[in-house]
């Protein structure tokens, strides 16, 4: 079974620093087939039969031995990220604009009014199963919106841009040998 690893908060300002092909190594010497990898901030592709929760216990636990620190392993479905990527509410917005956090909680409890009174100019948010989304028309890294997130959203999270979202679903879609769609 194909599978989407995100991992959260590495290769951040210097820290929690996972060279990519000693990633890869790492997890076909744990068993995962096929991993491949997007960048540098930690997404692979794999192949393995393990259920999410346990590929996710085996890719923090191959990190922890082979590199000296254990990340938040956020393992999802082709599915799971088709559906970030086509679900959000922010139709003909730039998606480079758009982000979707991956939620370790389907349905995590949110304080939409801290959330709301955070906003600036056209900063909106809204959330699914499992996602939640920005849109942040000036950037991640300007807003307030982001920035208080964990106070409003008491779950683990990792975020990515739709346009990352989009490339992994495409190296997914190619392993499959499917034509992309949308």
């Amino acid at each position: 079974m194909l599978h989407i690893v995100l991992l959260r908060a590495v290769n951040v300002s210097g820290t929690q620093l996972l060279p990519m092909a000693a990633w890869r190594a790492r997890m076909l010497a744990d068993g995962l087939g096929n991993p491949e990898t997007y960048i540098q901030s930690g997404n692979a592709i794999v192949d393995s039969d393990l259920t999410s929760e346990q590929l996710a216990a085996v890719v923090r636990a191959g990190i922890q031995a082979g590199f000296g620190f254990a990340p938040d392993v956020f393992a999802r479905s082709a599915a799971d990220l088709e559906f970030a990527l086509h679900s959000h509410p922010f139709a003909g917005v730039d998606t480079g604009r758009v982000h979707a956090f991956f939620l370790a909680e389907p349905n995590p409890t949110v304080d939409a009014a801290l959330l709301d009174s955070l906003r600036v100019g056209e900063e909106a948010w809204a959330l699914g199963p499992g996602v939640l989304w920005f849109y942040l028309p000036a950037g991640i890294g300007k807003s307030k919106l982001a920035d208080k997130l964990p106070r409003a959203v008491r779950c683990l999270m990792t975020a990515r841009k739709l346009t990352t979202v989009a490339a992994l679903l495409a190296m997914a879609e190619r392993r499959r040998g499917v034509a992309r769609v949308g």
